[in-house]
């Protein structure tokens, strides 16, 4: 395979400010054997029409209409219409750089990787944050490292949890060259965000029993965009605790299928409900005081899953504002995990 072809999948809903930017950015790259499907997923501005405009302006463009039902879906949809050897998510609001393609399909191919995944860069209106490397160095993960990437795809454990922010470092869906067969071969398809909380933790967490070999590139080539006022990530839900059970189930139902006789496995699960509980906690305080929001934390703090969890977290490794929160989740002081979670709201 000297010149495989990259269909990069990009979901499109009311997305028009943003698709000049990313449509530019792709047809552009260095390494051209790439199709570009846009899912129209019946986005009600003329993003549509925009997507149109750029497929007859270049036969690598391929635009997908459908009627909107999420972008779990349309990213399913693209996956069956993709025809090239390897994948690429990418958000409509987002872009990479002009030789990513070409970087990350050498190493696929040198390496003969199922998975090749690279840092991002966060962009906001007047500042850009660059994503804290994961590894030090370019790095090859297979046989036992390949393990180890599984593992830290499910949650953190032992010194990890001094970083517990990090536990979704790289478990987005872009920033990544997947191999297409590995996802259609194994049926591996999106989940809605607005069942599991997060579509991206899900859908590698069940892809990666399946990934033998993957390549961690130590380059900025992705840029994130913090600055769409219709990103979902910005959107608040207050149902983020049902949600987040339903993500829980799931992925005990990978451990239990491919990882049963390897207790890290069980621990970063453990550990990664426990610190689930801070971003429940943050949600549920984001807003005014409700009474109603008080009860929404006492039903987790009395939750047998998350019970369970602060009761088997190692306190060790856990930074002193950490250690405060679960102490007081451990021994249901509600009020004090309610009022610590809008003190650590105003310092976000």
């Amino acid at each position: 395979m000297n010149n495989p072809k990259i269909s990069i999948l990009v979901p499109v809903y009311l997305s028009y400010p943003f698709l000049d930017k990313i449509n530019n950015c792709l047809l552009n790259q260095t390494y051209t054997n790439i199709e570009i499907v846009y899912v129209n997923d019946g986005s009600p501005d003329e993003s549509g029409i925009k997507c149109d405009l750029f497929a007859n302006n270049d036969k690598r463009v391929k635009v997908i209409h459908k009627k909107n039902n999420g972008a779990a879906d349309a990213l399913n949809t693209g996956i069956k219409n993709a025809t090239g050897d390897y994948i690429m998510f990418i958000d409509a609001d987002d872009w990479i750089e002009l030789n990513t393609c070409e970087i990350a399909i050498e190493k696929a191919l040198h390496f003969d990787a199922d998975m090749v995944f690279w840092l991002n860069i966060k962009e906001f209106q007047n500042k850009s944050i660059p994503y804290p490397p994961f590894f030090k160095q370019d790095k090859l993960f297979a046989n036992d490292d390949i393990l180890f990437l599984r593992r830290r795809m499910i949650g953190l454990i032992n010194d990890e949890l001094k970083n517990p922010t990090q536990t979704d470092a790289f478990n987005a869906g872009w920033g990544k060259l997947y191999k297409a067969s590995v996802i259609k071969d194994n049926q591996i398809k999106w989940t809605a965000t607005h069942l599991v909380g997060s579509s991206d933790v899900l859908f590698n967490t069940q892809l990666m029993p399946f990934i033998n070999k993957a390549y961690y590139i130590n380059k900025y080539l992705h840029h994130y965009n913090r600055n769409n006022p219709n990103s979902l990530t910005k959107t608040y839900n207050n149902t983020l605790y049902y949600k987040y059970k339903n993500l829980f189930i799931e992925i005990e139902k990978v451990i239990t299928n491919h990882y049963y006789q390897n207790s890290e496995f069980k621990q970063a699960l453990n550990n990664r409900i426990a610190l689930a509980s801070i971003n429940i906690t943050l949600s549920l305080t984001a807003s005014k005081f409700s009474f109603s929001q008080k009860k929404d934390l006492q039903t987790m703090l009395n939750d047998t899953v998350f019970v369970n969890s602060f009761n088997k977290l190692t306190f060790k490794y856990i930074p002193f504002m950490f250690k405060v929160f679960f102490f007081m989740a451990k021994y249901k002081m509600d009020w004090g995990v309610f009022l610590l979670g809008k003190i650590m709201n105003k310092l976000r």
